[in-house]
């Protein structure tokens, strides 16, 4: 009995050594805790947001790529607009006193003009630099028709705004059937006159006028006004004047409902002229002349 016992006492012994070590969890982990659910979730937003946040960011500078030509661009004709100034002027015509209209031609020619002093100078070709007075005294040099000129550059464009005023039209003037304004010193003002109560004056030489030229001499022009004051004082209403081609001194008067013709001569005392036709009318009476009555001799009056 007890060399069995001690037998198996021994062999339990021999046999222990051969044990294998019980598996420990906790010293076969690794030396960092895995992150838990939370934490992964919370790592994988943050990331999301860095991608987020970097792709934003290369889509503001995709869009800032292109959008900044435009700003550009946009900036340079804003600039372009508050300085620029072409030489591509808009005309608006006044008159100091009766309606008097421009055509497009006529406005052409004050057009070209002003555009071509605006060429002579680079410093006429921006708002701040431009000679506008100088311009303006040109312009007037050219056409002594007009009273005033003023160039203002435009707030927006670059168009200069050119305003003429035009002297006031003292007659009608027509020539081969067209008509224009003509003022006291006998310059061409328009090719259209409005005003009825301007006396009319015919002239027969054919030649046509042009716009600022002098076509008539100022006297001529004087003359036809004063016969026109004197005869509509004296009760005589006056239908219109001729100026005859073969005579360029002759002045050729037609009263309202009256038959015949008043020859004065342009180149003699106009006033005395005047005061003997209202006395020679007076004096004929009921008889009156039936083609002419002739005042162009000082001191004498023949009719017919």
């Amino acid at each position: 009995m007890r060399e069995s016992k001690k037998v198996g006492s021994r062999q339990r012994q021999t046999q222990q050594p051969l044990r294998r070590q019980t598996f420990s969890y906790y010293s076969s982990r690794p030396a960092q805790a895995p992150q838990s659910r939370n934490e992964s979730r919370a790592s994988a937003a943050l990331s999301y947001k860095k991608r987020s946040k970097q792709a934003g960011s290369s889509y503001v500078t995709s869009l800032l790529v292109l959008v900044r030509p435009i700003i550009l661009l946009g900036a340079a004709f804003v600039i372009f607009q508050l300085f620029a100034l072409s030489p591509d002027a808009t005309i608006h015509a006044h008159t100091n006193g009766d309606t008097v209209t421009l055509n497009d031609a006529e406005k052409a020619i004050y057009k070209k003009q002003v555009d071509t002093l605006l060429k002579k100078s680079l410093l006429n070709r921006t708002k701040i630099t431009v000679n506008s007075k100088g311009i303006a005294k040109q312009l007037q040099a050219a056409h002594p028709e007009l009273l005033e000129v003023l160039l203002v550059p435009p707030v927006i464009g670059s168009s200069p705004i050119v305003t003429i005023t035009l002297s006031r039209p003292a007659a009608k003037l027509n020539v081969a059937g067209h008509t224009y304004s003509i003022d006291q010193n006998g310059f061409i003002v328009a090719s259209d006159a409005d005003s009825a109560q301007l006396p009319l004056i015919v002239d027969e030489s054919g030649t046509l006028p042009r716009l600022g030229e002098q076509f008539l001499p100022g006297t001529t022009v004087t003359s036809v006004l004063q016969v026109e004051h004197q005869l509509t004082a004296a009760g005589l209403g006056v239908k219109g004047y001729t100026l005859p081609a073969a005579n360029p001194y002759e002045l050729v008067v037609r009263l309202n409902d009256k038959g015949y013709a008043i020859r004065l001569n342009l180149k003699a005392d106009i006033l005395q002229q005047c005061g003997a036709v209202a006395a020679t009318i007076r004096h004929l009476g009921t008889t009156e002349p039936k083609e002419y009555l002739d005042m162009r001799v000082q001191g004498r009056a023949y009719y017919k």
